[in-house]
């Protein structure tokens, strides 16, 4: 991150903005919301404007006035910031922004894909939030682990709800 707050978006991640916009042309800038919700303490979710679009129509669909859809509007589009990105692949993070994350100038941020979305993080703060936890993680799951069995846990869980899905 430069002095003025601006910060470079790795290509692929811009590609994906790019096809999570309908409303994108090779014309105008891509555009991005940040979410930095609680759960997110020290990071940030980037989502496209369509990924956006979804969680809001996901928010509405919750019945008026519950708890459940107060706490997800606040989660969900209150601490959200539009952002576009300038000619050459940078946002400027508002200062707020940049002081909740604990960013200083020349500092590194740490960008993590998350497929459909990416998170960027003060590399420090990421450690100590999810370093311990992962660590536990692993070790709890005995030493023959390996991160492929989480795959095969996914495959799992789908399969099953394919043969629902079948008989509904």
């Amino acid at each position: 991150m430069d002095g003025k707050g601006r910060i470079s978006i790795p290509a692929d991640f811009r590609r994906v903005l790019e096809s999570g916009d309908a409303d994108w042309s090779s014309d105008q800038p891509s555009r991005m919301v940040i979410n930095y919700r609680d759960e997110l303490a020290g990071g940030f979710e980037i989502n496209t404007y369509d990924g956006q679009a979804e969680n809001e129509a996901l928010v509405a669909a919750l019945p008026k006035g519950s708890l459940s859809r107060k706490m997800a509007q606040r989660d969900f589009i209150t601490k959200t910031k539009d952002l576009s990105l300038d000619d050459t692949g940078r946002i400027v993070m508002p200062q707020f922004l940049r002081d909740r994350l604990g960013l200083a100038e020349g500092m590194t941020i740490l960008a993590l894909g998350l497929g459909e979305t990416f998170q960027m993080w003060n590399p420090d703060t990421y450690e100590a939030v999810h370093g311990a936890a992962l660590d536990d993680f692993i070790e709890e799951q005995g030493e023959d682990f390996n991160s492929e069995m989480l795959l095969e846990e996914g495959r799992k869980i789908l399969e099953a709800r394919m043969r629902r899905d079948a008989r509904e």
